[in-house]
């Protein structure tokens, strides 16, 4: 009886420590995701302003021309 009790003991212990590593392993993650997700925001607006210089690019071009057409 004594080491069954022994035995159960330890395994509380182990299954402990392993809930612990994946409680910790989840907040790693989650923090992981959370950077990534900023991240992944980060290049959404940097894409949207590429997308807004271009545009405006092209409409400075396009006006150039115009310019340059009615000057000459």
């Amino acid at each position: 009886m004594q080491s069954e009790l022994e035995r159960l003991r330890d395994e509380q212990i182990h299954m402990e420590k392993d809930l612990s590593h994946i409680c910790n392993r989840r907040h790693n993650l989650t923090e992981e995701k959370l950077k990534a997700t900023n991240l992944l925001q980060g290049v959404k607006r940097l894409e949207e302003e590429l997308e807004r210089l271009t545009e405006e690019k092209t409409q400075v071009d396009l006006d150039e021309k115009v310019f340059n057409y009615v000057i000459h």
